[in-house]
This record gives structure tokens, C-alpha cells and sequence, in this order.
């Protein structure tokens, strides 16, 4: 277990917070915030979009924008806020290695929302050779900037 997700994990307990995500593409790393006892008295909810129809469903309605963007992930945040149980929500859409042609450069967004407002804006870069590697970096600079964000909440 990475340091980050016990540093994370520990940082919503001490605050009394409650923690929900969803994620689209990559980030499947942030599913070791699980992994660790005790998780479940701050993760609320973990959702994994693949598929065009899984973000209609999600979201109850056609999805018009790319996937893998900051409108996109803004659009997934706020419902998932509407929907969770959670004090803070975030979303992460990623486009990592992959074996078809497709348009644009690697590259993940991130939103989150607290109390119904997007606190949290940011384009990642990905690094790493493979798909693995990327994933794992990704992974980090999401929680990375989360716990950065409770260190700096009032």
C-alpha cells in the first residue's frame, strides 16, 4: 500500500469526511483506497465508466462532450454529488496507452465538488512507457492533489 492512500484515508477520518469517486478510463489505482481497514468508514462509493452507454446511464441522459475531458469530468462530479451520500466527490476521465488509433495525447482530468460547487479543476499529464506505468502515476497525482486540497481546507 502506497503511503499517499493511508495519508489520505487518515487526513477524511481525522476531518469526519465522507469520500466518493468515479472514474473513467484509468485511474484504477485509486481502488486501493479499499484496500485498506478501516476504509469503509470514509469511502462511501467507487464507480468505473467505460463505455458510452455506461456515462448515459450514469448520468441519465446523452453524452455530447469527449470523454476524456474537463467538461466531461465536471458533468460526472456533479451528479455524482447529487447522488452520494459523501462530504467531497471527485471525478477522473484518462486516456492512457491504448492498442487503437484515436485522437489526442495522453492526458486525465480531474473535477471535485464540495457542498454542490467544483472546488478542484486540473489537467494531468501522464507519464510512464506502458499502460500499467501510467496508470499508477496518474493514480498518485489524484490523490496527491486531493490530500493537498484537505492540508489546505479551512
Amino acid at each position: 500500500m502506497t503511503p499517499i492512500v493511508t495519508d489520505l484515508l487518515n487526513k477524511l477520518r481525522q476531518k469526519k469526511l465522507k469520500l466518493s469517486f468515479i472514474t473513467a478510463g484509468g485511474g484504477v489505482g485509486l481502488f486501493d483506497l479499499f484496500k485498506v481497514p478501516g476504509s469503509g468508514k470514509v469511502m462511501t462509493e467507487a464507480r468505473m465508466l467505460y463505455s458510452r452507454e455506461s456515462f448515459e446511464s450514469f448520468l441519465g441522459r446523452s453524452f455530447t462532450v469527449q470523454f476524456v475531458s474537463q467538461e466531461a469530468a465536471n458533468q460526472l462530479v456533479i451528479q455524482l454529488d447529487h447522488s452520494s451520500e459523501a462530504d467531497i466527490c471527485f471525478a477522473f476521465t484518462c486516456a492512457l496507452k491504448t492498442d487503437r488509433e484515436r485522437k489526442g495525447d495522453n492526458r486525465g482530468y480531474l473535477a471535485m465538488c464540495r457542498e454542490q460547487q467544483i472546488r478542484v479543476r486540473q489537467l494531468i499529464d501522464v507519464e510512464g512507457e506502458d499502460r500499467a506505468d501510467q496508470d499508477n502515476h496518474v493514480t498518485t497525482v489524484v490523490l496527491e492533489r486531493i490530500l493537498h486540497y484537505l492540508n489546505e481546507e479551512r
